[in-house]
């Protein structure tokens, strides 16, 4: 994974897998980078988990992706 350190201000990502080892690092970078952090968890305790590292919002993996980035009102995301 290669961030660019600037603003990415206005910009999203959608983590797969944000409670897990690399997603939860890669979640703490683009909080970093300035990003809006869209990570999929489904058991509570890893929705608990990727809100306590700074995620924005959360989708659960197991239900339509696309239907509900778009319901938190992203037509798109910037990264995924």
């Amino acid at each position: 994974m290669h961030l660019d350190f600037t603003s990415h201000q206005g910009e999203s990502i959608l983590i797969i897998n944000g409670s897990g080892g690399v997603g939860s690092m890669a979640v703490q970078l683009a909080k970093l980078a300035g990003l809006t952090v869209i990570a999929t968890a489904s058991k509570p305790a890893s929705i608990d988990w990727v809100n306590q590292l700074g995620t924005d919002y959360v989708v659960d993996h197991h239900q339509d992706l696309v239907k509900q980035v778009r319901a938190l009102g992203f037509k798109n995301v910037d990264y995924i």
